[in-house]
Parts: C-alpha cells; structure tokens; sequence
C-alpha cells in the first residue's frame, strides 16, 4: 500500500470520527434540553416556584434552530408558565400561542390542548367569558381519548357558565365532566366538579343540594384545594343560619389556610365571606377590618390585571401573525411577478435581437461574387 492511499484511508477515518463525534455531541445536547423542559413541567405540576428557570428558553430556542417542533412544543409551554409566573402575561401569551403552533404541525395534540386551556386561563382576568370558553372547549376537543383531561375542561367550561348566568348549560357540563373523572378514576377532579356543583346550587339557593355536594367533594379534595371546599361549606352554613356548624367549618378553614399558601383570589373570597359573618352577628368592627383587607386584596389582584391586557395580547398575536402570514403571501406573489418580468424582458430581447438580425440581413446589399454576368 502506497503513503498516498494511507494518508487518503487515514483522512477518510479522521472524517468519519469527526462527523461520529459531532453526531454524539449533537444527540446529547438535544437530550440536555430535553431535560430541562421535564424539569421545569414536574416543577409546575409540584406547584414549586419556576420564576427563575431561565434555562427554558435556551432550551426552546435550541428546538426551534434545529426545526424539531416535537420538542419545541412542549419547551414552549414551560417557557409561557414562566413567563406567567413572573407575571409577564405577553410574553406568556405569545409562547401558548407557538406551543399551539407546533403542536398541530407536528401532531402533538397534547401540547395543543395544554396551550389551549392556559390560554383561557389568561383570558379569564380580561372579562370576555365567551373567549375563555371557546378555548376551555377547544382543549376539551383536542384531548380526544383522556377522560380525565376532557373531564378539567368540561368543568372549567361549566364554571365560566356560571360567571354569565348560564346555569343550565353548567349543569350539563358538570354532569359531563363528572362522569368522566369518575370514568378515569380522578378524584381530584372528581372533588373539583362536586365543589363547582355546590356553588351552582347556592346561586340558585338549593342549599341542601349545596351541603351534599360538598359533602362528597371533602372526602376527595386535595390539601391546596381544601380551604376553599372547608369556605364554601363554611358559607352554606352562613346562609342555612346554623352558626356552630359554621364556626367549625370556619377554624378548619383557618387551619387549612396555614399549611398552603393560598392565591389572591382565594384571599379575597375569605374576607368577603367574613365580612358577610361579621355582619350576620352585627360586630360591625370587625366587618370594618375585613373590608379594609378585602380592599387591598382586591387592588392587588386589579393592579396585576393592569400590568397588561391578555385579551388584547392575543388579538395583537392574531393580527401580526395575519399579517406576517399576509406579507409572506406578498412577498412570493412579488417574486413570482419579478421572475415573470425578467422572462418577459428576456424574451423581448431575444425576439428584439433575431428581428434586428432578420432586418441586417435584408438590407445588406448582395457580394460581389453573386453579381450577375
């Protein structure tokens, strides 16, 4: 074997290895990346606080680069709870929307379906219920086969029903949603739509109806949802006039309150309830001091709501991508017209050349070898 043939065997293996090399390096990064996205969704599934894993959006970033949208999904989902938990709700918006894009185009209708119902969880603060139901039953939609994930959506679409009145069409979809959690044997569900149930029957002042589905919800619920089933069991029984089962179910309330943190909202929904207790036995000072906590509760959650309009984000969304969708259009109609041109052009000026040609020809005058004799 001569050095020219070892030396190009020899360049050929270093090639191959480089390219086996990079082809490992590449396959692992993807599996970093990977990893971080999991990370970040059991965190948010832990109710663990997320606000500084910034390392998402390298994560999100990488999958987009390299066109794999299977995992830019999903990255674009754990970007947009991010951003959410750091109130950021345009940039939030804006990464549900990509998690729904990518999603469809690379059939993952889980990641669709998830970006579907946070962004009616976004749109519920903006007042356009009709919006945040369409999303909660396009996710329903989505979800297809899992009984569980249908039986949330269905649920949160009842809950909206009742925000506008629509008691009837909330039965149905309570009824719906709680066939299917207990067709999938989700309790938590389960408890969450017998608790909905109860709320349903105290607007409509079926308090019996109230008390036994909150009876059925308590044996299910979970330990961060459990202050909110111990107040609504504590206003039926404001309302039904029975003051010790109240004040019992008020201290478990209590009680519960101090080993989870609870939400604006919930808070809220606590004082309003004391203030209404404060009331019904006339200690009207302590009313005074609930109203003055409700009051800073409630500017708190109006100020957060304030830092920006999701309603108005996502029409924003909707347009620019319209209008880049609009202007993609555009542009290929423009190249197609500029390519049509320079054939014309071209054409015209090879036609141009052979009739110049033709016509030289014609009024050339005859050699003098063709002269005749």
């Amino acid at each position: 074997m001569t050095n020219g043939k070892m030396k190009r065997i020899l360049r050929t293996m270093v090639l191959l290895l480089t390219m086996l090399l990079t082809a490992c390096n590449s396959q692992s990064k993807t599996e970093r990346m990977a990893a971080i996205v999991a990370e970040v969704r059991d965190a948010y599934k832990a109710y663990e606080d997320i606000s500084t894993r910034e390392d998402i959006f390298e994560a999100y970033t990488y999958f987009v680069k390299h066109d794999d949208y299977a995992n830019a999904a999903p990255a674009a989902l754990s970007c947009g709870c991010v951003r959410q938990a750091n109130k950021e709700y345009e940039a939030a918006m804006n990464c549900y929307k990509e998690a729904d894009h990518y999603g469809r185009m690379a059939g993952d209708s889980v990641s669709a379906a998830f970006a579907q119902y946070y962004i009616g969880d976004l749109l519920n603060a903006s007042g356009n219920e009709a919006d945040v139901i369409a999303n909660y039953k396009e996710a329903a939609a989505l979800w297809g086969d899992s009984l569980s994930r249908k039986a949330k959506c269905l649920n949160a679409v009842a809950m909206m029903d009742l925000v506008i009145d629509e008691y009837d069409s909330a039965f149905v979809y309570l009824e719906q949603a709680l066939n299917l959690a207990q067709a999938s044997n989700d309790m938590v569900t389960e408890a969450s739509v017998w608790n909905n149930y109860s709320v349903a029957y105290q607007l409509i002042d079926d308090y019996d109806s109230a008390l036994e589905c909150l009876r059925k919800s308590m044996p299910l619920v979970d330990e961060k949802r459990r202050p909110i089933a111990l107040l609504n069991l504590a206003k039926v029984y404001l309302a039904l006039g029975e003051r010790d089962s109240l004040e019992y179910y008020k201290s478990q309330m209590f009680n519960a309150m101090e080993t989870v943190e609870c939400s604006p909202a919930t808070q809220a929904a606590v004082y309003g309830f004391l203030i209404k207790d404060a009331l019904a036995v006339g200690d009207y000072e302590s009313a005074y001091q609930f109203e003055k906590q409700h009051e800073q509760v409630a500017l708190d959650l109006l100020f957060d709501q304030s830092q920006s309009s999701v309603l108005e984000i996502q029409k924003k969304y909707d347009f620019e991508a319209q209008a880049n969708q609009y202007n993609r259009q555009m542009l290929s109609r423009q190249r197609w017209i500029i390519v049509l041109v320079i054939v014309l052009l071209a054409a015209l000026v090879a036609v141009t050349l052979l009739i110049l040609n033709a016509l030289k020809k014609v009024s050339s005058p005859p050699s003098e070898n063709n002269i005749p004799i």
